[in-house]
């Protein structure tokens, strides 16, 4: 629960009883749960017994500050315990009640959200205009001022009014707004049914100051991220001053220039040194730092049609060719035993099976049945697992390897960085010894390590040089600088975790709270999602990822090319050697009779 902070005037001595009606149901409106009371009356005095009397019968902590004694520190110090709900009341007609608001206002007790006041006391508005304007009022000030108001019926009635400050210039004018009323017939009576945020919405046009910090190494210049941070951040404060009507007017300053400032036009990191400084919104963007390169071409994808299956896995299918070789022999002899023989050889046989080629002879016994039947089912699901390999090849992106920095180094590559700040700090930060080795190589190709975005670009499509840059930025320019196959062949690695960058307003500006809901809101909404992919982009999308066409390229079949001509020149050869052989030796072939059978020798 937020912490409030209420100050309620004492109405009237004559009438205490009304005052504290009106007490009780404000009180009950504004959910207070600790009540500081100032007074400058003695414990004896009628209004302070019935203050008592009240807080017997009201569930918030009640407590009495006598301001002719009245100590800020020690009242700073004893809210520093409180983690509740808390207001603070008081009289403005009372004496010296003007130097404790005055103090308070000075430590801040005027601003921001956790500090509700309810003031009253005066006869007139322009009594209490006279007090209000020496306090620091503004836009996040939470005041509630009660004036008596005259009726014909000699009712009592108070008007209940909501203070805060117009900014003109430089100067915080008051705004008075009447949001309800109170009466001993009706009691408290709440018409502008409005939020706080809602009633302070319009700022009437006020003017704020916004600059932009840029810094550069060497030569660089105001360009890449800075630019498209600085595109982003004016976007979103455009819809917050549409939203606000207010106008902001940019200033550029260099840095160490200390011009007074109202907001940071880009959006920035929350920095330990910047704190004492900035107050920071809500966070709008996310800000990561990778290494980009282009993954070469895998060797073993150049001759996938002899890679299916490992090589354990080929030795296994030789051992199996040589198994069933051997048992088919030991069946032929069997056969050959009985009587019966072969047309065809035993190695063409085997491999007709294991091809799927059919065949046409003809088993007998229960052991080649079962064999021949292990066979075909063997050779079966190799081709399976085989053609579902070469198919899903030809339909999956070829998968990446290189996902860290050792298997970069591993790769013969080399790594350039970005020419900003905050790569220059991580570099001398690090101690990854595969990080400084690939910096080390690039330094013995090239003089410098840092480059500009586009630069950077084009030493990765060199190949074999990786660059170390900001995503959005880098993938903002890839795409107009980089073809579909090169899109599909970037690969990443991630050095620095996401950071979130926000909106910042100066140390204790007013309109931090109210800013802060509003980003909030534009991002609730998508404007904020709507403006970030104007200035920025998302990782260029590989069209193979999504639907890659089936294609084989002449390199990745000159295995099976290979192969398919060194059968054509065996094949020649051993035509060679038979011709000669039936040249030489022509009587080599004859037929001999035995037992009404022709068997050819």
């Amino acid at each position: 629960m937020r912490c409030l902070l209420l100050s309620f005037t004492c109405l009237a001595l004559t009438s205490a009883v009304q005052k504290d009606l009106v007490l009780f149901d404000l009180m009950k409106w504004q959910q207070l749960k600790v009540v500081y009371v100032f007074h400058c009356f003695h414990l004896q005095d009628e209004l302070i017994h019935q203050l008592h009397s009240a807080r017997k019968n009201h569930p918030a902590s009640m407590s009495f500050l006598n301001v002719a004694s009245f100590s800020g520190s020690k009242f700073e110090a004893s809210l520093q315990s409180v983690h509740v709900g808390v207001g603070l009341m008081a009289d403005l007609n009372c004496d010296g009640l003007a130097g404790v608001l005055k103090a308070l206002s000075v430590r801040g007790f005027f601003n921001g959200a956790r500090f509700r006041w309810l003031l009253g006391g005066l006869e007139t508005l322009q009594q209490s205009r006279m007090i209000l304007e020496k306090l620091n009022i503004t836009a996040s000030s939470m005041v509630l001022l009660t004036l008596p108001m005259r009726t014909s019926n000699n009712d009592t009635n108070f008007a209940i009014l909501d203070v805060c400050g117009h900014r003109v210039g430089t100067r915080w004018e008051l705004s008075f707004l009447q949001i309800g009323a109170w009466s001993t017939s009706a009691g408290l009576t709440m018409w502008d049914k409005r939020s706080v945020y809602e009633r302070r919405q319009n700022l009437l046009g006020m003017q704020l100051t916004g600059i932009a910090k840029a810094t550069a190494i060497g030569a660089s210049t105001v360009t890449g991220e800075l630019q498209s941070g600085r595109a982003y951040g004016l976007r979103l404060w455009n819809v917050l001053s549409t939203m606000h009507n207010l106008s902001i007017t940019e200033n550029l300053v260099n840095e160490g220039n200390q011009q007074p400032f109202d907001l940071i036009i880009n959006p920035v990191e929350i920095k330990q040194q910047d704190i004492s400084k900035l107050h920071y919104t809500a966070a709008v963007h996310d800000t990561q730092t990778i290494l980009l390169f282009l993954h070469p071409n895998v060797d073993w994808t150049r001759n996938f049609f002899l890679r299916p299956f490992t090589v354990l896995s080929w030795l296994g299918i030789t051992a199996l060719f040589l198994a069933f070789l051997l048992l088919m022999c030991c069946i032929l002899h069997l056969d050959r035993l009985e009587g019966q023989d072969r047309e065809n050889g035993i190695l063409v046989l085997v491999l007709g099976i294991l091809c799927q080629q059919g065949f046409i002879e003809t088993f007998h016994s229960y052991a080649s049945r079962i064999t021949v039947f292990a066979m075909i089912l063997f050779s079966m699901l190799v081709y399976q697992f085989y053609l579902t390999y070469i198919v899903s090849f030809l339909l999956v992106v070829p998968p990446k390897s290189i996902h860290t920095l050792h298997q970069l180094v591993e790769n013969g590559f080399a790594v350039a960085l970005e020419n900003v700040p905050k790569n220059v700090e991580y570099l001398n930060a690090t101690d990854d010894e595969h990080l400084l080795a690939l910096v080390q190589k690039q330094l013995t190709q090239a003089d410098t390590l840092y480059y500009d975005m586009a630069e950077g670009l084009e030493l990765i499509l060199r190949g074999r040089v990786a660059f170390l840059c900001d995503a959005h930025h880098a993938y903002q320019m890839m795409q107009t600088h980089f073809t579909d196959e090169q899109r599909c062949a970037l690969q990443e690695v991630v050095l620095i975790s996401k950071k979130s960058t926000h909106l910042a307003l100066a140390k204790d500006n007013p309109l931090r709270e109210l800013f802060r809901v509003t980003v909030h809101r534009i991002a609730g909404n998508g404007v904020m999602q709507y403006e970030r992919s104007r200035c920025y982009a998302d990782k260029p999308r590989c069209a193979e990822n999504e639907v890659k066409m089936p294609e084989v390229n002449l390199d990745q079949v000159s295995s099976v090319m290979v192969l398919l001509l060194g059968a054509i020149v065996g094949s020649i050869a051993v035509l060679l050697l038979e011709l000669t052989v039936s040249r030489v030796w022509p009587g080599r072939h004859r037929v001999v009779p035995s037992s009404g059978m022709n068997r050819k020798l």
